[in-house]
């Protein structure tokens, strides 16, 4: 999918083409001779061009979805109508040159009031997970056992232009 929402330079074009694994990627952006204003112009161009592929992909993932899920609703749907008439018709197999549908089942168990059931029956399960902002607003207060105060930094790209796409 190609999506280009800037000009970009035949050098940036290709960077953004290539799957490239983090150190090529980093020394084929140090190879290249700009100032830091023009590397970082053009990084922040790449970076929204992909932030546009990484939403449309995700829209598509979206659309693809729901495709099919409508396509596993309507099998459902074909395959109760069927199991309904070879019900009603008491058929309990059709065998053809092609196929050959039979009417199928089980035995399972159907739980209708857990608190009846002996002990055996009951598994427990405990989750344990950190209340990570309670975490994060207390270590700046103080020491915390098992826990450490760390910061992070990253880059920031606003994006002050208002493109009309």
């Amino acid at each position: 999918m190609k999506l280009n929402l800037y000009e970009l330079s035949e050098s940036y074009q290709k960077l953004m083409d290539l799957d490239l694994d983090d150190k090529a990627l980093q020394d084929s952006l140090s190879a290249l001779n700009q100032s830091v204003e023009e590397k970082a112009s053009n990084i922040a161009h790449v970076t929204r061009t992909m932030d546009a592929g990484i939403n449309a992909i995700k829209e598509e993932e979206k659309r693809l979805k729901a495709k099919r899920e409508a396509l596993e609703s309507r099998l459902d749907k074909l395959k109760d109508h069927l199991f309904d008439n070879m019900k009603a018709m008491d058929i309990s197999k059709v065998k053809t040159d092609t196929d050959t549908i039979y009417i199928s089942g089980r035995d399972y168990s159907k739980v209708k009031n857990i608190d009846d059931l002996p002990t055996e029956y009951i598994k427990q399960e405990v989750k344990i997970s950190v209340d990570k902002r309670k975490l994060n607003k207390d270590i700046k207060e103080k020491d915390i056992p098992g826990a450490e105060k760390v910061k992070k930094e990253w880059v920031v790209i606003r994006w002050d232009l208002n493109l009309d796409l």
